[in-house]
């Protein structure tokens, strides 16, 4: 039996650091709340609103609102604890309630059933204590991935899924092999990885979702010291792509199954511009101050207790007493072996799975760039990232990892990208 697909929940709670109160940046591109934009961005928002409900519009199948049956199913995939997944359910209904009023449909206007889904590990709670009080929807939970199938068939009119399918479901295990060339030394991501990187993200991305990859620490595509795969080489970027191509296989098949006819799905995602290499991806450049941190830390670590030339390390307590985080709780071999789970395809990359998968067609295809790149605050780092972290390196060593992030980000307001510009897809798909 195939394992499950890892889960890379966000920061629960409702504190200064959890992924409620640090979700801005996901908003303003998903143009959910341009209030609280830049100009440029809340532009940029404003304008991508308008195409995604002029696409919805468009292309929404008005025969799944006739009475009796007019219960209309909306379910967003990778919703965590919001606020951003309620705007977006709501921009979905407004475009709905758009197209029966063109169809003067306001006698059956369609009742709204909205589905929130993410891991199981997902902060429900949070999500439902902060549920819009309106009662424009009945909605329910469905914890699970969305790399298999989570609905009855035929069940669902529109799904969503914004800022989530980059997760892939599992680390290509080749990139954790310290004696393979898709080994991502020093480094969490594949952003500047050579191509063996890229390629090892980019495979793993294409294989089963409910495949489980162990550890190869003697792979060709081992990441050494590193998180992602920037500036990997080839087999780490190719790794990490086949990944990508399995699980956004596995999730349409699953979501083609689970809409109604001529049902539509709603896709926003980050991604290079075409002609990027992978492993320059923007990913990079935003994580990048992290894996420094961790970095740092190993080779800290290198010295043991003491500095070089027997002076006392700076994380040695008076005394001579070493801190718990010395011994062994970071190394090197657990940095090399560790890769964050994310790949970021360009646009002509998704739209090319979408046409192989074949259970979907395109009905708009939409990039937005911008820049500069915002910085993202110490904070909300931490609530994306804290739980795969602590995860693989223990919850000691979060603390110090973000604070030596806070210091290398301290005054910097936006990230320049020398190679591109960030950009975002949006891209609706019609079930045939």
């Amino acid at each position: 039996m195939a394992a499950s697909a890892e889960t890379y929940p966000m920061k629960a709670g409702t504190g200064p650091s959890s992924y409620a109160h640090n979700s801005n940046l996901q908003a303003c591109v998903s143009l959910f709340l341009i209030s609280s934009a830049s100009t440029p961005v809340r532009t940029a928002a404003e304008k991508l609103r308008g195409i995604i409900t002029a696409a919805i519009v468009e292309n929404l199948d008005m025969s799944h609102l006739s009475p009796p049956s007019n219960q209309y199913c909306i379910a967003d995939l990778g919703c965590s604890t919001g606020p951003n997944t309620f705007f977006t359910v709501n921009a979905i209904m407004e475009a709905t309630k758009h197209r029966c009023d063109q169809e003067n449909a306001d006698d059956h206007l369609p009742e709204f059933l909205v589905f929130f889904n993410d891991h199981v590990s997902n902060d429900f709670n949070t999500l439902f204590v902060s549920l819009p009080t309106d009662g424009k929807y009945s909605a329910a939970g469905v914890p699970g991935s969305f790399h298999r199938r989570l609905f009855p068939k035929g069940s669902i009119n529109f799904f969503n899924t914004s800022y989530a399918l980059q997760w892939i479901s599992n680390t290509p295990k080749e990139l954790s092999d310290l004696n393979s060339p898709a080994c991502n030394k020093g480094k969490i991501t594949y952003a500047d990885a050579h191509n063996e990187v890229v390629e090892a993200f980019a495979s793993q991305f294409a294989k089963d979702m409910d495949s489980f990859l162990l550890s190869d620490l003697n792979s060709p595509a081992c990441n050494k010291g590193k998180i992602t795969y920037a500036d990997a080489h080839n087999e780490v970027v190719e790794a990490f792509a086949s990944q990508f191509a399995k699980d956004m296989d596995s999730f349409l098949v699953a979501r083609a199954q689970e809409l109604v006819p001529g049902g539509l799905l709603s896709i926003l995602i980050p991604c290079p511009p075409d002609g990027m290499h992978p492993s320059k991806s923007p990913f990079g450049l935003l994580l990048e101050p992290l894996e420094s941190s961790f970095v740092g830390m190993v080779n800290e670590l290198d010295f043991g207790s003491w500095g070089a030339n027997g002076v006392p390390h700076p994380l040695v307590r008076a005394g001579g007493q070493a801190l718990e985080l010395q011994q062994g709780r970071l190394n090197k071999d657990e940095l090399d072996s560790f890769n964050i789970p994310l790949y970021s395809p360009s646009a002509s990359e998704l739209r090319l799975l979408v046409q192989h998968n074949g259970c979907f067609s395109i009905a708009r295809s939409e990039e937005m760039r911008h820049d500069p790149l915002p910085r993202i605050s110490p904070q909300s780092m931490r609530a994306w990232y804290e739980a795969t972290l602590s995860k693989n390196f223990g919850i000691e060593i979060i603390d110090e990892v973000f604070k030596r992030y806070a210091e290398k980000v301290e005054g910097c307001s936006f990230i320049r990208d020398e190679e591109g510009i960030a950009c975002q897809l949006f891209i609706l798909l019609k079930r045939n």
